[in-house]
Formats: C-alpha cells, structure tokens, sequence
C-alpha cells in the first residue's frame, strides 16, 4: 500500500490515506477473452459498446507496442465497432530525457522524438492496412492536446505544483515504472510526463464529443478509480466532477487473452 499525505486546505490538518497499489488490480468483467476495466460507478452492462469508438494512445518509447500487439488491438476494436483513434504520445517523452542525469539538449530531444514518432506511425500504418473495415482517424498528439479544454490542463499543473496527493501520486507512479532506472532519472522531473498526458486522458474518456475506449497493453493506472472516487477533490475538483458524469472510463488490457 502507499501511504499519500492528503492536505484539506491546510497542511496542519493533513491526514493520510492509502490509494493501494500503482495499477488497477481487479478487472471489472472479461470481453472476447480481455480484460475490461471500467470505472467505479459505472455499469459496464447498459454500456453502448457498438456505438462507441476505440482509441489506441501508442507510447513513444514502449516495447509493447509491437506488430502483434497492434493486429491484436484492431482485432478487437472491429469486433464492434469500425472506427478507431490513433495517436503516438510523443511530445511528454521529453519529460523523461529531461530527467535524466545528463540530459541531451533540446534539439536533440526534439530529433529524436520526430524520429521516433515517424517510426511508430510508419509500424501503425502497416498493421492498419490489414484492417479495410475499420476507418481509423490519425490524430497527432498536439492536436489532442489543442482540443482539451485549458481548464483541465491548468487544474492538473497547478495541482501538482501543490506537492499534495496528486502531486504524490504521479512521481510515486514514475518511481515505480523507472524502478530500475531511478539513478539515473529524477522521477520529479519524469512525473511532468504525466501532468501532460492525464488531462487529454480524462477528456477523451469524460468530456469528448464522442465516449471512447481505451485499448492498451497492460492494466491502467489507479488514477481513475481514485479521481472517481473524489480521492483528488479538493485539488481536482473540477475534474472530479466531470468524471462523476454519464461518460465512462472503460479500459481494454489486450497484453494477455485469457482462455
């Protein structure tokens, strides 16, 4: 368990609580042999999968996103639907090479993240031509960015500006993916990757014009299921009431199929 300190609006009056692990333990119900996550208070029954839209959010520098992963994440998606969101998180990357030891310099960062990124769509764009039934929408992660509202962007900064729970959350999350890198990496740093990435999350899945569905592999961080449990309402409360609504947070971990 990790242990937060929670500030109420005054640190003399701060309490703990445990948020339990990084990443969701428990899927909420198995789908065509995956795992489903979906958020707290929802009801994955009445959910309107058909007229939903799936999303894939490639990591820049993830090893998981090979050539199966990627057949295996439009073979589920066009199981039912046939239209599905494509982006590489690229720019938040240079958040991690700003957190190394010796960083490289931002033209280099900024090389490397086009190179990689032109990688990572050209691997995209083969395993998509396989799939002439699903219409896919390419959208470049500033542009993503660009269509989140300011509000959830300055609500997410200025929050973990704070130092509070939040704030402790997201460089416990960095500590525990860069474990074997932490010499070598400032996690304080590395954690402003997800400052970035968590506000156009929470749009897509609370607030866009259309309710997507994440598919991704592995499980998904806790995050949600503490935001929807108003864990982070008092630095996030505007967020947390947004994903108290009728829009869902629904997860596929296509990592593994069960039998």
């Amino acid at each position: 368990m990790i242990s937060i300190a929670c500030y109420d609006g005054d640190v003399q009056k701060s309490q703990v609580f445990k948020i339990g692990p990084v990443f969701e333990t428990k899927p909420t119900c198995v789908l065509a042999g995956f795992d489903i996550y979906a958020g707290l208070q929802k009801n994955l029954d009445v959910f309107p999968l058909r007229s939903s839209r799936f999303s894939l959010l490639v990591s820049l520098r993830s090893t998981s996103f090979g050539y199966s992963t990627l057949r295996t994440a439009f073979a589920f998606a066009s199981n039912f639907s046939d239209n599905c969101l494509l982006s590489v998180v690229d720019l938040p990357y240079r958040w991690n090479a700003l957190a190394q030891t010796e960083p490289p310099s931002a033209n280099e960062i900024a090389a490397e993240i086009d190179k990689l990124s032109s990688e990572v769509w050209r691997r995209i764009d083969n395993v998509a031509s396989e799939f002439s039934n699903l219409r896919f929408d390419r959208i470049k992660w500033t542009d993503l960015c660009a269509m989140t509202p300011e509000w959830i962007k300055i609500e997410c900064e200025r929050a973990f500006d704070k130092n509070g729970p939040f704030s402790k959350y997201l460089k416990t999350a960095t500590r525990f993916v860069f474990a074997n890198r932490l010499p070598v990496i400032d996690p304080n740093i590395a954690a402003r990757f997800l400052v970035e990435e968590l506000p156009v999350l929470c749009w897509l899945y609370y607030a866009s014009p259309t309710q997507y569905i994440d598919l991704y592999p592995g499980r998904p961080f806790i995050f949600f299921r503490i935001l929807e449990n108003k864990g982070f309402k008092t630095e996030l409360p505007h967020l947390t009431k947004m994903s108290t609504g009728w829009r869902r947070f629904i997860h596929v971990d296509i990592s593994q199929k069960r039998c």
